[in-house]
């Protein structure tokens, strides 16, 4: 006996798709901060994803925030600057500071949105890739905001890391 699928079936399994319904909210381009850059530039940063879910979903909804790289990796840049200007010179070719992001999560309590993120830090040198410094770090913000509205929730706790991280070089020496 042969069965035939009703449009109402066939709509069904087309929405079982993760797309269906969803609604994407960019962060930015998933691409490394800072590609190869001539040895002038005293910092390079990099960034990656490991064990992360980009786009990443907000539980129970149909909403995902995709693209947490490159704002990752401008915002941790723009908070070390004034490390590596302060050490400009003291090393050949400079440094590198690879991020990988480990840890990422978007929840809504209530009425409030949440995001928590999780970044391993690894110092190294540029020339001969000498590891120097490893350091994890962590943020967390919430605010009353709807998820179309959640980027500046997202930058803020990236903004944060970076001020970890750069307090954190400041005591490292290169």
């Amino acid at each position: 006996m042969a069965h035939r699928a009703t449009p109402a079936a066939l709509a069904l399994v087309v929405c079982l798709a993760p797309a269906c319904g969803s609604s994407l909210i960019p962060l930015g381009t998933a691409v490394p901060v800072t590609p190869t850059l001539p040895a002038s530039i005293p910092l390079e940063v990099t960034t990656r994803e490991v064990g992360v879910s980009d786009p990443l979903p907000l539980p129970r909804s149909t909403v995902r925030f995709g693209g947490m790289e490159e704002p990752l990796g401008h915002a941790i840049a723009t908070a070390v600057v004034p490390w590596a200007e302060a050490h400009r010179g003291e090393r050949e070719g400079g440094w590198q500071l690879q991020l990988q992001l480990i840890q990422a999560r978007v929840d809504r309590r209530g009425e409030r949105l949440a995001v928590t993120l999780g970044v391993r830090a690894t110092l190294v040198g540029r020339v001969g890739n000498v590891y120097l410094a490893q350091k994890q770090a962590h943020c967390h913000q919430s605010a009353l905001v709807e998820p179309a509205e959640a980027p500046p929730l997202f930058y803020h706790c990236m903004m944060d890391l970076g001020r970890e991280l750069a307090g954190w070089l400041g005591g490292v020496q290169p």
